[in-house]
Formats: C-alpha cells, sequence, structure tokens
C-alpha cells in the first residue's frame, strides 16, 4: 500500500524546495496554483510567501510560530513498480482533492537505496480562494484522514492500497478512527487497559497484554517486509493470525506462544499495533523514512533472540542469556539506541555509552551489556559501514557549510530546473486547480 509522512515546516519555503531540486536530483516537478517562475520574474517559493503576507498567514498565534507549510512524502508500494507518469498522477490528485485551492510545489526522486519512485510534496499553508489558513480538521475529503484519500486514489488507479485488501469499514477502524460502537471521530486509547489490568500494572505485575505489545514493537524494529516482521514475531515468541471475525476482518491477532488463551487483535492492543499501522511502519522502513538497523545486523539480532534459553525463564521474558533474564522492552531499547546512534559494532557501543549523559549512562551501558551478551555486533565497524553518523544530528560547521552552498548556488539550481528538457532532467508542469 501507499505511504504519506507528514513534516509541519515554521519557516520560509525557500531551502526546502532548493534542497529538493539540487545537484539534478529531481527526475521531474509539478507545480499546482503557481509557476516554477512567474510573469513577473518570481521563483516559486516567493509566490508561496508572498501569499502567506497577503492573506496575514506568515505571523504567529499567541507567540507561537505557525505552520508556513507542510512537506508531505507520498511512496507507493514497491511491489507496483509505478512509472514516473502514475505517481505524477497520484501525487497531483491526492493534493488537488485534499488541498484544492493551496499552491504546491512537487519533486519525484528515486534517491533512496532502493531505487522506489517517491514524491515530495511542499504545500503552502494559504487556501488562495478563500485566504484561510490550512486546517486538517476541514481540509480533505470530508473529515477523512489524509491517509484515507491517498488509499482510495490508488484503489482508483489499480495500485495496491490498504482498501483494496480490507473493506473500507476496517481500514478505518484498524487505523483508531471509529470507537467500539462505529462512532466516527472518536480515536482509541493508545495503550487500552481494563481496571484489574491498571491495577496489576501498578503492583509492577505481570500483564501479558504489555509483554505482547513491547515483543511485536520490538519486532517492528526489525523488519521491512511482512514476511520479517512475521519471523521477527516468532523469534518473540508471538504467533501471528489473521483474524476471521467479521468485525475484524483481516486484523492480525497475536498469540503468546504457550498460551492460547493470551491473544488479542492489534487494534484491540493499541500502541501502533494494528495491521495498518504495522504495515505503514514497514513501508517507511523499506522507503527508509524510518530508520532500521542493516539487514545483516537486523538478521543476527533476530537469530539471537530466538536462540535465547527459555527454559525455566518466568512470565514476561524473552529467555536468559548468561545467566540473566531478557525482555522485549530490553531488545527494543537497545534497537532503538543502536538505530538513533548509527550504532554497528561494539566499539560504537562503548563509544556512546560512555558519551552519555548521567541521565541515560544507565540505560546505555545496559544495552551495552545486552549486546555483547547476545553477541550480535562485531567488535569494529566494517569498511563497508563507514564512521558512525548519528542520525539528524549535524555540526555548527555542516549547517553553515550547506546554508552557504545554498546561498551560493540559489540562482544557478533555479535556471537549471526550469531550463532542462524532459529526456536530459527535470520537466516541471504547471497544473491549475
Amino acid at each position: 500500500m501507499p505511504n504519506l509522512k507528514r513534516i509541519n515546516g515554521h519557516t520560509s519555503v525557500r531551502k526546502p524546495i532548493l534542497y529538493l531540486v539540487r545537484e539534478g536530483r529531481a527526475l521531474a516537478t509539478d507545480c499546482v496554483n503557481c509557476e516554477w517562475m512567474d510573469e513577473e520574474g518570481r521563483p516559486v517559493w516567493e509566490q508561496m510567501d508572498e501569499t502567506r503576507k497577503l492573506f496575514g498567514n506568515d505571523g504567529s498565534v499567541n507567540g507561537n510560530p505557525v505552520r508556513r507549510y507542510m512537506h508531505v512524502v507520498i511512496s507507493p508500494d514497491p511491489r507496483d513498480a509505478v512509472s514516473l507518469d502514475q505517481i505524477r498522477e497520484l501525487a497531483t490528485r491526492w493534493v488537488g482533492e485534499c488541498f484544492e485551492g493551496h499552491e504546491a510545489f512537487i519533486a519525484y526522486h528515486n534517491d533512496n537505496e532502493s531505487k522506489i519512485l517517491h514524491a515530495h510534496l511542499i504545500i503552502n499553508n494559504t487556501d488562495t480562494s478563500t485566504g484561510e489558513r490550512m486546517s486538517l480538521k476541514t481540509r480533505g475529503a470530508g473529515n477523512r484522514r489524509l491517509d484515507d484519500v491517498l488509499q482510495r486514489i490508488s484503489r482508483e488507479m489499480g495500485l495496491r492500497s490498504f482498501l483494496a485488501e480490507h473493506d473500507e469499514q476496517t481500514a478505518v477502524d484498524a487505523a483508531g478512527l471509529y470507537d467500539g460502537r462505529g462512532v466516527p471521530g472518536r480515536p482509541r486509547q493508545a495503550e487500552p487497559r481494563g481496571r484489574g489490568e491498571e491495577a496489576i500494572s501498578a503492583r509492577d505485575g505481570y500483564v501479558w497484554k504489555d509483554d505482547i505489545r513491547d515483543r511485536v514493537r520490538a519486532a517492528i524494529l526489525l523488519s521491512r517486509t511482512t514476511d520479517e516482521f512475521v519471523w521477527s514475531c516468532a523469534a518473540m515468541g508471538i504467533n501471528v493470525s489473521v483474524s476471521a471475525s467479521n468485525r475484524r476482518k483481516g486484523e492480525w491477532v497475536f498469540e503468546l506462544d504457550g498460551h492460547p488463551t493470551w491473544r488479542v487483535s492489534g487494534a484491540r492492543l493499541g500502541g501502533g499495533t494494528s495491521r495498518f499501522m504495522i504495515e505503514r511502519a514497514l513501508a517507511d522502513a523499506r522507503t527508509h523514512a524510518r530508520a532500521r538497523p542493516p539487514e545483516a545486523r537486523a538478521r543476527a539480532i533476530r537469530d539471537a533472540v530466538a536462540g535465547l534459553g527459555r527454559e525455566g525463564s518466568r512470565m514476561r521474558y524473552l529467555g536468559t542469556v548468561r545467566g540473566n533474564d531478557v525482555t522485549a522492552r530490553d531488545v527494543a531499547s537497545m534497537l532503538e539506541l543502536a538505530i538513533r546512534e548509527d550504532i554497528r559494532s561494539f566499539e560504537d557501543f562503548e563509544e556512546v555509552a560512555k558519551a552519555a549523559p548521567a541521565s541515560t549512562k544507565r540505560e546505555a551501558f545496559a544495552a551495552l551489556r545486552l549486546a555483547r551478551d547476545l553477541g550480535c555486533f562485531p567488535e569494529k565497524r566494517g569498511r563497508a559501514d563507514g564512521t558512525r553518523a548519528p542520525i539528524g544530528r549535524f555540526t555548527d560547521e555542516q549547517r553553515d557549510a550547506n546554508r552557504r552552498g545554498e546561498d551560493k548556488k540559489g540562482k544557478e539550481r533555479m535556471g537549471h530546473v526550469g531550463t532542462e528538457s524532459a529526456d536530459r532532467g527535470p520537466e516541471t508542469r504547471r497544473r491549475d486547480r
């Protein structure tokens, strides 16, 4: 199914647009309700910035900066192998339905590791027909989520979609938009619990639903595909089946191995474990919208967890290694640290643990001990791993260099995109809605 990721922007649209087209990386571009260069010689980012100022949507509200634009990434299902024309139709139809009247710039890339075509949309916050500021409560097809519109358009185009695999009611229910009585607009509790479970948890007792949730979350971190997710669940001691009930037909059901009565559907479990949310997370991992361990490392961790000694281990524990009990939450914490800090070896783990602040140093060394017990990392980074680059962290020097590069090449990039022909580089089309 296609995946949609949204990021709110609170600055001018100039930098994100220039970033999307730098060095000819855009295969093509589209402009909706705007032009790459208008008759007055204004580039697209100036048109958007001036539109916001004209309608008074560029300031702040109660001292807080407003959302000036929304950056959306649309990634079709890799199995569809969509063409450039197909993804252009998908992206422009989606923005036309959900944000009619808004200015939007769209760039198409295939610069990820798997060479999967995807679209980046920069959508201005102002409706040019009404002057109103963007509000997700009133935009889109009625009050439906933006994701649901994307799934419907994909199905109409003959592409894979969540709604093509399940009926529309089940899809919305799995996304948590309906309560148990089928009433729309009342989202589910993030981690629903009964009174008895709350009381047990307060006494630090064992709640089997919490245990299953932790194991499923750890399995998600190790997976990119549905098959990998099922294998990871098996390594965590979870059996996965498909619900046959009319109410939750197609939803995944998780059962703790050895306890056939301890089974619950992902939609009831909460915490992002419905089939809809899991498949969305897996799609993020495939398109690199969500970081994950390298494939060889994920496989090593999965095999190490599957090989834990389980005889005599108590509830809530995956097993024991070197006399230490291991929980799914321990494994998930280790994975989150390794992903966040780009850890590929025990040497990296030690470096991160020593540099960790006092508030997290204990957790960092606990993750290091677990990694050593599992033996799932090499001592040193391999040549192919390169140097450690913590995700999302940049030095001031790197920021300054990027900023200088943008300022220096801005006009050059603008002319580059606007003049190249379709067979040699990006093609820009204007689409009015």
